[in-house]
């Protein structure tokens, strides 16, 4: 996959220590303050939070699908900015996420519509219907705190030095044709030149 990159010409980032995804979020954030357009592709759910007025996500098997805010919105009844405390609620099994026990997605959707916010939640949780959920919800705070932890991406990772260095150049054409060629792709070899989303 790398010789691929490198012979393609896309840049990658790749830094010890540092969760993809917390690398995804910082990077994307930072572009998007240095006023360019972000797409990130990628189907995680947690990836969503990110997601504003500048920065929208693909995902790999619905390319032509771009998910801004509104679609965000449309998918999950939640906004971009209450993603964290929606996946502390429900939790997320692309990442071995457990949520409070009974409360599912919509349901976590109605309560922040009605308060916003976890914290908000946490001072009305004696309102919370039904009583069941309310009780459950209260069983497991600690588990919706650590949840919000895990889930939050960082976004102050120092990513690059200067934005130049992740702009995607022409592709060395002959070099990827013979990697091609070398693998047996040779749809792909003959595709070289056909013009892409990327």
């Amino acid at each position: 996959l790398e010789d691929y990159l490198d012979r393609a010409r896309i840049p990658r980032l790749r830094l010890e220590d540092q969760e993809a995804d917390d690398v995804l979020a910082s990077a994307a954030t930072r572009a998007a303050t240095e006023n360019y357009e972000v797409l990130v592709v990628s189907s995680d759910k947690d990836l969503m939070q990110i997601v504003d007025e500048r920065v929208a996500l693909v995902a790999p098997s619905k390319a032509q699908e771009k998910v801004d805010a509104p679609s965000v919105f449309g998918k999950t009844g939640v906004w971009p900015a209450q993603i964290v405390d929606w996946l502390a609620l429900i939790g997320d099994s692309a990442d071995n996420i457990a949520g409070v026990p009974g409360v599912g997605a919509k349901t976590a959707a109605k309560w922040l519509a009605q308060w916003d916010s976890l914290a908000n939640i946490w001072q009305h949780l004696e309102e919370l219907q039904p009583a069941k959920l309310q009780q459950m919800l209260s069983a497991h705070q600690e588990l919706v705190q650590r949840n919000v932890q895990l889930v939050r991406l960082r976004r102050d990772i120092a990513c690059w030095s200067s934005f130049a260095e992740l702009c995607r150049q022409p592709p060395d054409e002959q070099s990827l044709r013979a990697l091609f060629e070398e693998l047996e792709f040779h749809s792909l070899a003959r595709q070289l030149s056909t013009p892409t989303l990327f």
